[in-house]
């Protein structure tokens, strides 16, 4: 028996269960899927995690991957790829129905993702992680349907995924054209450049001095301040030496 087949059987057996007397129901797993049966994906994933839990170390594939399909109803993305995690512990050979469930998982986020960066306010790179998702949901089934020789509904899964990252594509595009011409048509405000802060009083006084004059005059200013620059010196040298008076001396 195909995974595929065994998958489809695993679903038929939980709805069938459903039916049963509820004296042969009295049990977790019958009970989740009587729970999955009536549309209460919530409480089917609780008690397959109840029955899970009472069979451990050995839980059953089959009731690993009923947890795996009502996580997946119920939108319990990392509950579903844990429980897909589980089967390959479970059996080895059940790998591509792992990959199976995973992808489903990465889908469900992808389509999230997509929600998210479809409002308004989101930025065009908002769609970079649903279509990383995406392709990863699409890498998942490919390798599902290699895994398993044969498998036409991950393949078709697939290509389906190609086509939503292609979409994706387009969406990002389309926001950052939008973007672009609204910034064309609603430039930020400028900036105000910052003002210099102003020079002392003298600077002030000596830079409109320099710019009125011409090359000669400019030098022969900047002689003269530095000639009044050296008188100043000059007498508070003469100043400090009054004031100290004559050096003592010890001859």
């Amino acid at each position: 028996m195909s995974k595929a087949t065994w998958l489809t059987a695993t679903v038929l057996l939980a709805i069938l269960l459903a039916t049963l007397p509820l004296s042969l129901r009295e049990d977790p797993v019958a009970s989740g899927s009587a729970a999955m049966a009536s549309g209460d994906t919530q409480a089917a994933l609780e008690l397959w995690r109840e029955a899970a839990d009472r069979a451990r170390p050995d839980v059953p594939p089959e009731l690993l991957t009923n947890m795996a399909l009502a996580a997946l109803a119920s939108g319990r993305w990392t509950d579903a790829e844990i429980a897909a995690e589980r089967l390959v512990v479970a059996d080895a050979a059940l790998a591509p129905l792992r990959e199976f469930l995973q992808a489903n998982a990465r889908y469900g986020r992808a389509k999230q993702a997509e929600l998210r960066a479809d409002l308004p306010e989101a930025e065009p790179f908002a769609y970079d992680l649903a279509i990383r998702l995406m392709q990863q949901a699409k890498s998942g089934w490919i390798r599902a349907h290699l895994g398993e020789g044969e498998w036409p509904a991950a393949r078709r899964n697939a290509e389906r995924a190609e086509l939503a990252s292609s979409q994706l594509e387009l969406k990002k595009q389309k926001k950052l054209e939008e973007q672009k011409k609204k910034t064309e048509r609603d430039p930020p405000p400028e900036k105000p450049e910052p003002e210099e802060p102003e020079p002392e009083k003298e600077e002030i006084e000596l830079d409109a001095a320099v710019a009125e004059l011409p090359v000669e005059d400019v030098r022969r200013l900047i002689e003269r301040l530095a000639q009044k620059e050296r008188e100043k010196r000059a007498l508070r040298q003469a100043e400090r030496e009054k004031r100290s008076g004559p050096a003592e001396r010890d001859w």
